[in-house]
């Protein structure tokens, strides 16, 4: 049984990881791009709604820490469009923003941290890299405050981006098991083209933008991430990622040891008897005569 669902899963793999057409056309491709924000704004209004009253950001700065995120979606698009490969299947176009959503947030919170712990450090102790802080001695924004953090974020989401590339190209990340997942889950929906197009291009783009919206926004406002929840979050990516070098280490003993191996040779399993062949062929003589 167990080999026949492996074969069967396999077989409806096959129309997931078949050549996908996203939504083409102009009409289509705007509506594309702006539901996916729309979401994302829409999780941003919403996470503001539910901040305490003390704690509640003014508007001036709730739209700049939105506009972070805006502006950075806008330049990993053009990252995408002018740097990688276009994605043609619909599994790959279904887990990108999934990954971008959930390992690419933990990527840029680490990034992010460190740089601009860096940066600080190496200004004297500036105030001009706290994520979120734009206010001067007066209380008024400052437009040079938020062009710096902007640069850095631009920069972070740029290293991530490469990161999720190029470890893509080796499985080195748990993308691979979103990828599976894709898989099974487009399999379901694989015998209407345009079901398959209204998820690929419109119900997983909003809500993977909704989600990763919503995670930045934690981190990105003034005073950042409270720490037990860093810790928490930085706790999921490393055993997330030891997991998937230990299943990339257990392949590799695997197929080290069972690739391309006949049956000579091989040890006899503990559930059957060891004959030796002499005594085998022996026996077989005697029967004969």
């Amino acid at each position: 049984p167990c080999v026949f669902l492996q074969v069967a899963m396999a077989s409806l793999s096959l129309f997931a990881q078949a050549p996908c057409l996203p939504a083409h056309g102009s009409s289509e491709a705007i509506v594309a791009t702006v539901l996916p924000l729309a979401a994302g704004l829409g999780a941003l209004l919403l996470r503001r709604s539910r901040e305490e009253p003390s704690e509640q950001r003014q508007w001036a700065d709730f739209g700049l820490d939105g506009s972070k995120q805006i502006l950075g979606m806008a330049w990993v698009w053009l990252l995408d469009a002018g740097i990688w490969s276009p994605v043609i299947s619909c599994s790959e176009l279904f887990a990108a923003p999934a990954i971008k959503a959930t390992i690419g947030v933990v990527l840029q919170y680490l990034l992010l941290q460190i740089a601009s712990r860096a940066l600080e450090r190496a200004s004297g102790g500036s105030s001009n890299f706290k994520t979120g802080e734009y206010r001067d001695a007066e209380d008024e924004i400052d437009g040079a405050k938020y062009a710096k953090q902007l640069l850095v974020w631009l920069g972070c989401l740029t290293c991530t981006e490469f990161a999720l590339h190029i470890t893509s190209l080796v499985s080195l990340l748990p993308g691979t098991e979103i990828r599976s997942a894709a898989n099974v889950i487009l399999a379901l929906v694989a015998w209407s083209n345009s079901l398959e197009t209204l998820v690929v291009s419109f119900l997983m783009p909003c809500l993977a933008t909704a989600l990763q919206f919503w995670l930045t926004d934690a981190f990105i406002k003034e005073g950042g991430l409270p720490p037990w929840q860093a810790a928490a979050l930085m706790a999921w990516a490393l055993a997330r990622a030891v997991a998937a070098l230990m299943r990339a280490g257990a392949a590799a003993v695997s197929a080290t040891f069972s690739g391309g191996h006949s049956d000579v040779g091989k040890p006899p399993s503990l559930s059957e008897p060891f004959i030796p062949e002499d005594l085998e062929a022996g026996s077989q003589g005697r029967q004969t005569r």
